[in-house]
């Protein structure tokens, strides 16, 4: 069998180098990218008096009190919309579960002021909304939800800021397109969801299925008060 002589092993173990560089290169230049979009939309947010951003993944999560208070916006806002549709008692989320999506860097939060996590201090006094950003990478689709604002947040922008966010952070992450999951009646028409509807619709939303959520999601079935569909929406991005 030959063997490669010195000067060609030389070239590959250059070739090799140099594709490293590369890729270190490409790298960096990536998590630029990020840090700078994540600057810009921090600075598009601080102009109107708040901040969004994905919380230091491990320091909220072990937040009792943040946790507790994401938990409590979360399920007032849905109890406010959503009341028609399920039995009374129903909860749409619960502390562990706020905990987990803060540990695995899923919900960004939005709060009020111009400072830092780390410097704000007590931010469950400033919370203003949130929203969970979830990836499918093979389908190049993002998917957000839980898109919730506390009543102070109201009549300021923040919850088209959330929605710009995570599409702007699906995008970063290589998504083509954006998922949303909207509840509504099955014969039977709720005001704000058909409001939503449109607002969605206008933030350039498209329908593309309707499915019946007590065939489609029979674990939601105990829990509904009435016929409903889950209406599937995309957006390029």
């Amino acid at each position: 069998m030959a063997q490669d002589s010195p000067a060609n092993m030389n070239a590959t173990v250059n070739n090799e180098n140099h594709k490293a560089r590369v890729k270190l290169q490409d790298a960096a230049e990536a998590t630029a990218m990020a840090v700078s979009a994540t600057d810009n939309h921090a600075d598009s947010s601080r102009q109107k008096g708040f901040i969004i951003a994905f919380p230091p993944q491990e320091a909220a999560a072990q937040d009792d009190k943040l946790v507790k208070y994401i938990t409590e916006v979360i399920n007032r806002s849905y109890l406010e919309t959503e009341a028609d549709f399920w039995i009374p008692g129903f909860e749409r989320t619960n502390e562990d579960e706020i905990r987990d999506y803060l540990r695995s860097g899923a919900l960004a939060l939005a709060w009020r002021g111009d400072s830092s996590f780390e410097q704000h201090g007590d931010l469950s006094k400033d919370l203003l909304g949130c929203v969970k950003i979830t990836m499918f990478p093979d389908e190049e689709t993002g998917e957000f939800g839980m898109l919730a604002c506390s009543a102070a947040s109201r009549g300021i922008g923040v919850g088209r800021e959330l929605l710009r966010f995570a599409e702007d952070e699906a995008r970063r992450r290589g998504a083509k397109h954006m998922r949303l999951e909207l509840l509504q009646g099955n014969g039977w028409r709720h005001d704000f969801k058909d409001r939503l509807e449109a607002w969605y619709g206008r933030s350039g939303y498209q329908l593309v299925r309707v499915e019946d959520v007590q065939k489609n999601w029979a674990f939601l079935k105990p829990l509904l008060a009435k016929p409903t569909v889950m209406k599937v929406f995309i957006k390029q991005l």
